[in-house]
């Protein structure tokens, strides 16, 4: 995204994250709806971690694991 000054009128140009071009016309600021109302500084990094091999098995395999692992501890703790 990149912003456009044409005088004292503010417009930015948008681009989808699948889209190869920009779209084809500036979005005018005072079009704009919404507001920030929280951020998430790095947590990006942990959703391209998560595109790993090595990331997909520290965050889905080995919590997964522990869960069958004490699932079945008290499944057979039940017993005695």
């Amino acid at each position: 995204m990149s912003v456009e000054r044409d005088g004292n009128e503010l417009s930015f140009v948008t681009k989808g994250d699948a889209n190869e071009k920009v779209d084809p016309s500036p979005v005018a600021a005072g079009s704009i709806v919404g507001r920030v109302v929280v951020t998430l500084p790095y947590v990006g990094y942990v959703s391209t971690f998560a595109d790993t091999s090595v990331g997909f098995v520290a965050l889905v395999l080995v919590p997964f694991g522990l869960l069958a692992v004490t699932e079945l501890r008290d499944f057979l703790l039940q017993g005695i």
